[in-house]
């Protein structure tokens, strides 16, 4: 098991979570090592759902919290709600650092325009299901509407 905090909540405090090692296995050797899993909430004695990834470093870049944040001011339907959502800064090694050396002796390609991303993590109030783990195609169509309510909104 680890446990692990995730900033960007409301009230400024770190939200805690406890979760076992997520089951990932990339087929392809770059991307964004996203993995995401069930996690326990001890504050809140629940489980929520955690997302860890690294997404583009950048002034010009929203973040997905944000974006959660948005969509419920909005009052936008079936959406979960975010709890907590932020960059792991505590550490130098929470960013890449392949950028700073495209102009180094033993670059394969001098120069080459490395985008710099870093480390993020989410925690939302819901967990999906598996599309597979459905009783009955009723309940696969009606998961199905319900994310297109969400995805066409307000234009419904």
């Amino acid at each position: 098991m680890f446990k692990t905090t995730v900033p960007g909540t409301t009230d400024g405090l770190p939200f805690t979570v406890i979760f076992s090692r997520p089951d990932v296995y990339s087929t392809t050797p770059f991307g964004r090592a996203t993995r995401a899993c069930p996690a326990y909430d001890p504050k809140r004695n629940c489980v929520v759902f955690l997302k860890d990834s690294w997404h583009l470093d950048g002034d010009d870049i929203v973040p997905e919290g944000h974006i959660y944040a948005e969509l419920a001011a909005s009052h936008v339907p079936n959406v979960p709600h975010c709890l907590a959502s932020g960059d792991v800064e505590c550490s130098p090694h929470q960013k890449t650092q392949t950028q700073k050396y495209s102009w180094c002796r033993g670059a394969c390609q001098k120069g080459l325009e490395i985008t710099p991303h870093i480390h993020h993590r989410l925690v939302l109030d819901l967990v999906g299901a598996p599309l597979t783990t459905f009783a009955s195609s009723k309940e696969l169509v009606q998961a199905i509407h319900d994310a297109l309510i969400g995805e066409l909104y307000p234009f419904i």
